[in-house]
């Protein structure tokens, strides 16, 4: 049995989506009755009945036969023209999953910890200065993960 973990990114939608796409990869590999996703606190578990060299292919024939469309970069909002021709997979490129064989330390949730990992709500008494530092284009992210 091998487990995958989603990486935490404290993005509950983004979490969904790396876990169903793991699950798909270990579908097209084993079938769908040997994969299983178990929610955890803040992240997924993806039980896969077979091994990670198996998993490794199905995902490398996944990524090359989706990834070397000029369709889907040109197609996806926030990719510009000029960047698309960079994203498109080449031949001799590999992925590995074994990066989602471990789970990093700081995911783990403890029982008594808040889900967002904040101690306790602040009250936002200026809105407009709130409102005005949301649009500085600084990306969103939870405690340094």
């Amino acid at each position: 049995m091998l487990t995958l973990y989603t990486p935490a990114t404290g993005f509950p939608d983004l979490e969904v989506k790396i876990a169903y796409g793991l699950a798909r990869v270990g579908i097209e590999a084993y079938g769908i009755e040997n994969v299983r996703i178990i929610p955890q606190k803040g992240f997924y578990l993806v039980l896969v009945n077979g091994d990670i060299q198996k998993l490794n292919d199905t995902f490398n024939q996944i990524s090359a036969r989706i990834l070397s469309s000029d369709f889907i970069p040109r197609s996806t909002p926030g990719i510009t023209g000029r960047t698309a021709t960079t994203i498109k997979i080449n031949e001799n490129e590999k992925f590995d999953l074994k990066i989602y064989t471990n789970i990093v330390e700081i995911a783990e949730h403890k029982k008594s910890e808040n889900f967002c990992r904040h101690e306790e709500r602040v009250k936002v008494s200026n809105v407009i200065g709130f409102t005005a530092a949301a649009t500085t284009g600084v990306l969103c992210k939870r405690d340094g993960l």
